[in-house]
């Protein structure tokens, strides 16, 4: 799935796991 990263990732599936985990923290501190 694509996260929408401007900057090229090799692990992309890591990368991607790690993002949502960032989005929801962010989400539920906002």
């Amino acid at each position: 799935m694509d996260g929408g990263v401007a900057r090229p990732s090799v692990d992309g599936d890591e990368f991607g796991v790690i993002v949502a985990a960032e989005i929801i923290i962010a989400a539920v501190l906002l």
